[in-house]
């Protein structure tokens, strides 16, 4: 989704172009960019198709779509909505798995290549009240998933690493972490702040 730096007032002063891809035009980059639905496997093959086409084979894949649904402090495992379950575990683990579906092979013929994925220290850990338990299974997933996906792909000289940043204060997220208590979520962390 090609958003501009005014949805996200947090971290528009630090940006010279209005968009992802202004952004790196301002830094001399060569983009393509298509838009596609991370839970629709033949929409994003045709995107990553095109953007191939454009730009020659994919290398480095950082799949990074996702998110989670509701308020922080929702989302409790017995009284699970399962179709918000059903969004957040396919637009999370559904999505990197289709994304790699679409451009690991290439790295494969190729022998080169570097995945990254994301998740959340709700992948590896819980909230104390079980919330968002959603994006907690589908991050832990994800995570397990890249660990096969590394045995894998080891043999062809391709990495597939997992990182999992912690309470990062994005205009995104500013929000939420306020409504949820930002007290309550910072005294989780080594140094008592956000990221």
């Amino acid at each position: 989704d090609l958003h501009t730096y005014k949805d996200y007032p947090y971290e528009a002063k630090e940006f010279k172009g209005d968009t992802v891809l202004d952004e790196l035009e301002a830094y001399d980059v060569k983009v393509s960019h298509a838009v596609a639905d991370v839970t629709d496997f033949d929409e994003l093959q045709k995107a990553v198709d095109h953007i191939v086409s454009e730009l020659g084979t994919i290398t480095i894949l950082i799949c990074n779509a996702g998110g989670g649904e509701g308020e922080l402090t929702a989302g409790m495992p017995s009284t699970m909505d399962m179709d918000q379950f059903d969004r957040v575990i396919r637009r999370n683990l559904y999505g990197t798995a289709n994304t790699i579906r679409c451009v690991v092979p290439m790295m494969k013929e190729n022998r080169k290549g570097r995945v990254v994925t994301l998740i959340s220290h709700t992948g590896q850990s819980v909230n104390s009240s079980g919330s968002y338990s959603h994006y907690a299974a589908a991050k832990a997933g994800i995570m397990m998933y890249t660990k096969s996906l590394a045995m894998e792909v080891g043999p062809y000289g391709i990495t597939a690493n997992c990182l999992s940043p912690g309470f990062i204060l994005t205009g995104r997220l500013q929000q939420r972490f306020e409504t949820a208590g930002a007290d309550m979520v910072v005294k989780n962390t080594a140094l008592k702040r956000f990221g």
